[in-house]
């Protein structure tokens, strides 16, 4: 069944109805139940990722107030599969998982999955199926494999959930917020002139992220060549430089903080320094919330007026959709979903499912409507 939204439902990915549990006890649960949880469909073709997965799984249910349910399909393309059923359930056997539920799928159901994920060429690939109508992730093992996105905040882990998330945590970050709380001033450059933190509500600011005297000047460079034309531009502004570390500054006519110690906020330091590259520009708004992580991008575009437009979003969309490989042939593996199983070849047809998955998959990656009507177009056939 497709959803309202044109997003394959639980019960269509998995091709039935009902499944067991990998225990042997014969207990069994609708799809449609299990489908009110958060779902992992574990394609597995060779058991590499077995215990990656059970271990994303344990970590889940100990950090995350939600569910988070395993399910079992055996992509025996080149064995038989019955006998690869019982390798692969004598291994988790052995690591005493019995809490996953088998899916009972045809041949039709795992080479149509086994397509949507590429699983062909590569090894096991993790599905993620949030409940009701919220996009699921098809690369769940690439967005794993990311240190960061396998934090418990960004439960369910899709790219959908951790954009919406990783968009909220940046804009709830203000200059102030980066600072002690008890810290009430900068100073204007070499002069030590003291400007109070409250002069810079309602301006537009560049935080300038870097090390005191690092080996990393193309910041600094951009900023020095560019800086009268920002404010040509965008007219009031300013640049806050922020040390990552104490040392010896360069000269510079911006704002900074007399000394790193004691006066920024460690915790989200601590964050910020993960995050970003050392050299990062980071805009912040009127309004004091961010708007774009890539200024540095657009500098070296020249692309003055866009130095504060609010790119939040397609900054993080891109982030996400380095996590793509080989995307269009990815899509042009959804050309059919019933493969010809005499010759393997694929079949010219593409079923409502295909299509749904095209344009839903899409709607997640582009940022704008036109690009997904490209894509649709470069996909029909003749």
């Amino acid at each position: 069944m497709i959803c309202s939204t044109g997003r394959p439902s639980l019960d269509s990915l998995l091709g039935c109805t009902t499944l067991t549990k990998l225990d042997d006890t014969g207990v069994g649960i609708f799809v449609t139940e299990l489908s009110r949880k958060v779902v992992g469909i574990y394609l597995c073709k060779d058991g590499s990722s077995m215990d990656t997965f059970h271990q994303f799984q344990q970590r889940c249910l100990s950090h995350v107030a939600g569910d988070f349910e395993m399910v079992l399909v055996c992509l025996a393309f080149e064995e038989d599969h019955s006998s690869f059923l019982e390798h692969i359930k004598l291994a988790l056997k052995k690591r005493g998982i019995d809490s996953w539920w088998l899916c009972p799928s045809d041949d039709k159901t795992c080479r149509m999955l086994a397509r949507l994920t590429y699983c062909f060429c590569y090894a096991d690939e993790l599905i993620i199926v949030p409940p009701g109508e919220k996009s699921a992730e098809l690369e769940g093992r690439n967005v794993l494999q990311v240190r960061e996105f396998d934090d418990p905040k960004y439960y369910p882990f899709t790219r959908e959930s951790i954009l919406e998330k990783r968009l909220a945590m940046f804009k709830s970050h203000t200059i102030e917020s980066l600072l002690a709380k008890d810290f009430t001033y900068l100073v204007r450059g070499d002069s030590q002139e003291s400007v109070p933190l409250s002069d810079l509500r309602g301006k537009k600011i560049i935080l300038y992220l870097d090390m005191f005297g690092g080996d990393d000047l193309r910041s600094y460079c951009l900023l020095s060549d560019y800086y009268s034309d920002i404010q040509r531009e965008h007219g009031d502004c300013e640049v806050v430089f922020l040390p990552l570390c104490e040392g010896k500054a360069r000269k510079m006519a911006w704002l900074k903080l007399p000394s790193p110690s004691g006066y920024v906020n460690g915790q989200v330091l601590a964050y910020m320094d993960e995050s970003e590259e050392v050299g990062s520009l980071i805009a912040f708004g009127e309004d004091g919330r961010m708007v774009s992580r890539n200024v540095r991008d657009k500098l070296e575009d020249e692309d003055i007026s866009s130095v504060f437009n609010d790119t939040l979003r397609q900054e993080i969309l891109a982030d996400l959709a380095d996590l793509e490989t080989n995307y269009m042939l990815y899509l042009t593996c959804l050309y059919t979903v019933e493969p010809n199983k005499s010759s393997g070849e694929c079949m010219d047809k593409k079923g409502p499912l295909a299509w749904a998955l095209i344009v839903w998959h899409c709607s997640l990656v582009f940022s704008s409507a036109d690009k997904i009507v490209s894509v649709f177009i470069h996909l029909l056939p003749g």
